[in-house]
């Protein structure tokens, strides 16, 4: 009976997670009434799925992490595959540091984080780098490193409350 409810709690833990990725997504679509291109927002599916690596362990498992990091570079037109790559990556990384992540101080896991951003958005410029693919200015990849990572502790607070409560810290 106890690996009945362990089931449908990672299966709760997954379908939440999906219904917040989705939103995240269409949040990013919707205009800001800003000139489009003009400055960009924080990448909210990234700290979604590290926010419920960290707080959740269990709670996301590989091939829903690849399926909605695919999705999002599918829908932003971003290099296809590259983040979801890093992200793997990223993944592997916070699972094997995640437990001295949490016991630690909140502010150390929010700069680890940011900087595992800031990585994967080096990687994706050198990803279109190598496909002669024009690149974004250097400022505008500054902000949004900086408003990801602000964006970061409340998602880890939502991955922290939402139900069914498996968290880890």
């Amino acid at each position: 009976m106890m690996e009945r409810s362990a089931l449908v709690g990672a299966a709760q833990d997954r379908a939440i997670l999906i219904l917040l990725a989705a939103i995240a997504l269409i949040a990013g679509l919707v205009p800001l009434g800003v000139a489009a291109g003009a400055w960009p927002g924080p990448d909210l599916v990234y700290v979604l799925l590290v926010a419920w690596t960290l707080r959740r362990p269990g709670g996301l498992d590989l091939l829903t992490l690849m399926a909605l990091s695919l999705l999002a570079d599918l829908v932003r037109g971003g290099p296809l595959g590259l983040s979801t790559l890093a992200l793997i990556g990223i993944r592997e990384f916070l699972l094997r540091a995640g437990e001295d992540l949490r016991r630690g101080p909140f502010p150390v896991e929010w700069a680890v984080v940011t900087v595992l951003f800031a990585a994967l958005i080096v990687l994706q410029c050198v990803g279109l780098w190598l496909a002669f693919s024009p690149r974004p200015p250097l400022w505008m990849l500054a902000v949004h490193v900086l408003l990801t990572g602000l964006a970061y502790p409340p998602a880890a607070a939502l991955a922290r409350l939402a139900p069914p409560g498996r968290v880890a810290r």
